[in-house]
């Protein structure tokens, strides 16, 4: 919860993605602590820390990154991205 608040003071795109990966990273870090989750549980760990995170203007910060993102992107933090708009 506290990495996505970082978020409102991150400005270049590929830092954002940064952030959203280390997120997701931290998810399963800590979820498999406890047990091995799955896609499907990850989405509703995300969705909470989404939820409880507050981050303002997230929707724009999401339509920010799709605007100025490069092509030349790292699939699996496109993967995370994703799933950040999902939640």
């Amino acid at each position: 919860v506290r990495e996505l608040q970082q978020l409102r003071f991150l400005i270049c795109p590929r830092d954002l993605l940064d952030c959203v990966f280390r997120v997701a990273k931290h998810i399963f870090r800590s979820a498999n602590k406890v047990d091995t989750i799955g896609g499907d549980d990850f989405m509703d760990i995300l969705c909470f820390c989404v939820f409880k995170s507050r981050v303002k203007a997230l929707y724009s910060i999401v339509n920010y990154l799709e605007t100025f993102l490069g092509e030349d992107v790292d699939p699996e933090k496109m993967y995370y991205f994703t799933c950040v708009q999902l939640a």
